[in-house]
């Protein structure tokens, strides 16, 4: 699936969208799941605009959550275990305290073609691979 940069829509035939692929680094003591009524971290509802508590930010901890297409991808229900089955796209999204957590490796475009041609050769006889 892609999306645009503005509406998290599909794309539209011969639309371009680009991915950057990374590395990332944290340290699994430190990785809460917001959606987790157990994280040790957080026994209130968090949401958007609170900081990040400051063990997780000194130890290279990250924050998870879970999302879907039914609330355009914004948290939703934190700390509730109730999530919509009616999501056409559900997703993670994580939070990086420190920018040098995150390492680029490489950039791919995509393009959303109108039409593609898939050759499938049905002749037994020329089923031969080469190297």
């Amino acid at each position: 699936m892609y999306t645009t940069k503005n509406n998290n829509q599909y794309l539209q035939y011969n639309e371009k969208a680009s991915v950057i692929c990374c590395r990332t680094f944290y340290d699994n003591e430190y990785y809460v799941i917001l959606n987790d009524l157990k994280n040790k971290y957080y026994k209130t509802n968090i949401f958007r605009g609170k900081d990040m508590d400051y063990t997780i930010r000194k130890n290279y901890g990250i924050h998870k959550v879970f999302v879907e297409s039914l609330h355009n991808f914004q948290p939703y229900g934190i700390n509730k275990k109730q999530h919509q089955k009616k999501s056409y796209i559900t997703a993670f999204k994580y939070v990086f305290p420190n920018s040098e957590q995150i390492l680029p490796v490489m950039s791919l475009t995509f393009m959303r073609p109108k039409y593609y041609v898939l050759w499938l050769n049905e002749n037994e006889n020329e089923k031969v691979f080469n190297d």
